[in-house]
């Protein structure tokens, strides 16, 4: 019986340990409810769509959309994380959340849309993972935190793979632009011109840019084609500009070299179809640059090449 006589007996006090991590899980949650409130209710620029809030130490992270004016466009995503003093203590955990953080903003500031979004939602993944991992520090030993990180690698090298083809995807679309708006200039200045009057070396300028712009396509086809996707979508087009440019300059070239006796036709070749011949010169000579230097490399004289 306690002391106030109604036979009842009194429940014990927590602990105060217990009692803390009670208030920290209430404050998480609190924090939680009232920001996914704010952005849902208050109609705010930012939603949140993703979190992970520590149960036993003071840590989060977040990933947010923003709608844009059109419905159809896909929202921008932000990757956000405050966990610095709470892996203190777990370096490994720190250097790869880092490298979630590297990778977040490399997704943002390359990737657009749909991409965009696939590629944090990984990096939101990953980061939601390690960070449980110091979460369960306080229970769990440390022989199954070390595999579950090195699980939580695997996923994170995946997430740096979709974004190195994403990335790369997206390049070869700004580096495609750029070379199709160049050889189509060459084009259609070239066709004014030999409509006026026929020329071999501004027909072979037209084939040799042709030529570049299959080759190219071909090694998308391929899978072989890898751009520098961290520059730009300025100086991918810019690069891609260059291509055909290069291709005609060779073919020109080449041209030159077969009409002033460098290089020599098949005699096969009759003189009513030697234009078709040096148009399919002009434009195996930008389809492949190797081809074309070397060929003209070996019609350089043995004098020349001495001095």
């Amino acid at each position: 019986m306690d002391e106030s006589g109604t036979g009842g007996t009194s429940e014990p006090a927590a602990p105060p340990a217990i009692r803390a991590h009670r208030r920290r899980l209430a404050v998480s949650t609190a924090i939680f409810s009232v920001a996914t409130a704010a952005s849902r209710v208050l109609g705010l620029v930012r939603e949140i769509v993703s979190a992970y809030w520590c149960s036993h130490v003071e840590s989060a992270v977040a990933l947010t959309h923003k709608k844009r004016r059109l419905p159809w466009a896909s929202p921008i995503s932000t990757f956000h994380r405050e966990s610095d003093w709470a892996t203190q203590e777990a370096p490994e955990i720190a250097a790869e959340l880092h490298h979630c953080d590297e990778l977040a903003v490399k997704a943002k500031t390359v990737l657009t849309g749909v991409r965009q979004v696939i590629c944090l939602q990984l990096v939101m993944a990953c980061a939601a993972h390690l960070l449980s991992l110091v979460d369960a520090r306080v229970t769990h030993d440390e022989d199954k935190n070390a595999e579950a990180l090195a699980r939580e690698r695997k996923a994170f090298v995946f997430a740096e793979s979709y974004y190195d083809d994403a990335a790369n995807g997206q390049a070869q679309v700004s580096y495609f632009v750029g070379m199709a708006a160049v050889a189509a200039v060459i084009g259609i200045g070239a066709t004014i011109w030999l409509v006026i009057d026929w020329s071999a070396p501004v027909a072979a300028l037209v084939a040799g840019s042709l030529g570049a712009v299959v080759s190219v396509i071909q090694r998308i086809n391929q899978g072989t084609f890898k751009t520098e996707y961290d520059t730009g979508r300025l100086y991918a087009m810019f690069l891609g500009g260059l291509r055909p440019l290069i291709g005609g300059a060779l073919a020109v070239v080449l041209t030159f070299a077969f009409t002033g006796g460098l290089l020599s036709l098949p005699p096969s070749v009759d003189d009513e179809h030697r234009r078709l011949a040096l148009i399919v010169v002009a434009f195996v000579a930008g389809f492949s640059e190797r081809w074309a230097q070397d060929t003209l490399a070996a019609a350089v004289p043995s004098g020349a090449k001495k001095a």
